[in-house]
């Protein structure tokens, strides 16, 4: 039977509605999608990373997120974020390694069971699913999950460490068998893959009753991929038939919780850090100014500012906030050096070289180092 008669590569270009009623069902498949994000960590493409998490509370289903542990619970934005996440909107967090080097591919278990435990944030304990940096893994790494209580590793079903898929056993063996967009090495770009994902799915759910989605931070902050596009190919999946879960949802055969209706009125609890310097968080005083110059108001110290990509680079301008707009400034009357290639005693290291939507100052330095407070 006739699954769907829609061009999937002009997926973004159609407005939902007239995807969900394009769409024909004539013999649905039963079957189940998991949305997972990797690389999520503190600063870096942190508010692409959250603006995905808001489409999914928004549309209602849940995503799973993963964590870099050695680079998460500074930010307390991005961290408040994936609390409300897991605690309101029914996500959960999968493990995905301590940093961003380890190579999964090259350890024995021992290490693995090492590099896999230090991978864990304790408030986000106990953990289903782990998935290894670049999708490398080897056996000795499922041996690892198995005897460290895991129930789920994923992979890729192709590239160079490809898994197939296993549904018994300890644990579940569920490599993504579709991406959101695919990150080629030898251009160091993002390639738009959306319109593939309902197809390879399609064959997924088919074979396995089940597929997993990759998504990264980095391919919306680029605009690879727009929130506009991953709204649609949520509702395009629903309208399939096919539910969306999490990992731990998934491994444990339940149906996924109902959201609220209305969002959690209480915001989390920040965990405790001590930044070096003083972190911004939003505030109702401030307010984005749709179709201004003011981009990012948020509140430090009693003032609105705004942190745009050029304040980033330079770190000569600021755009104060008020009630009806940016206005600007006076210019400060201490000049704040530009950062530079090499970390000074005190003073800032080397920048970010992708800015994105910078949030304080501490995102224009190299994560670890004192920035010169402007």
């Amino acid at each position: 039977a006739t699954v769907s008669v829609l061009n999937w590569q002009v997926l973004a270009s159609v407005p939902y509605t007239m995807i969900a009623s394009t769409v024909l069902v004539a013999a649905a498949t039963a079957g189940h999608v998991i949305f997972r994000l990797d690389d999520v960590q503190d600063f870096y493409k942190a508010r692409a990373a959250r603006d995905v998490v808001r489409v999914f509370h928004e549309e209602q289903v849940p995503v799973s997120i993963g964590v870099i542990a050695n680079f998460f619970g500074q930010d307390i934005n991005l961290v408040g974020a994936v609390r409300e996440a897991v605690t309101v909107h029914g996500c959960d967090v999968f493990n995905h390694g301590p940093d961003a080097t380890t190579l999964f591919d090259e350890v024995d278990k021992a290490e693995a069971k090492r590099k896999i435990a230090a991978g864990e944030v304790g408030e986000f304990r106990p953990y289903t699913a782990f998935v290894p940096h670049e999708n490398r893994w080897k056996q000795p790494v499922v041996e690892a999950l198995e005897e460290l209580g895991y129930s789920v590793v994923s992979t890729s079903v192709r590239g160079r460490w490809p898994m197939a898929v296993g549904l018994d056993g300890p644990v579940l063996r569920l490599p993504q068998a579709a991406e959101t967009a695919e990150y080629m090495e030898s251009t160091d770009t993002w390639v738009h893959r959306v319109g593939n994902v309902l197809p390879h799915c399609e064959a997924e759910i088919a074979a396995h009753g089940v597929c997993v989605v990759m998504m990264h931070p980095q391919e919306f902050d680029e605009r690879v991929v727009t929130l506009e596009e991953l709204r649609a190919l949520i509702g395009a999946v629903q309208a399939q038939g096919w539910v969306v879960k999490t990992f731990t949802q998934y491994a444990a055969g339940g149906v996924p919780p109902t959201p609220p209706q209305t969002p959690n009125p209480v915001p989390a609890t920040p965990a405790p850090v001590v930044p070096v310097t003083p972190a911004p968080t939003a505030s109702a005083s401030c307010t984005d100014f749709a179709g201004s110059a003011c981009r990012s108001c948020l509140f430090d110290n009693g003032v609105c500012y705004e942190m745009t990509e050029a304040r980033c680079k330079s770190w000569t301008t600021t755009t104060w906030c008020g009630a009806g707009g940016p206005v600007p400034t006076p210019a400060p009357t201490v000049a704040t050096p530009e950062p530079t290639t090499q970390a000074p005693a005190g003073g800032c290291g080397s920048r970010i070289p992708e800015w994105g939507n910078c949030l304080s100052q501490q995102e224009c330095c190299a994560p670890g180092l004192t920035c010169v407070v402007q």
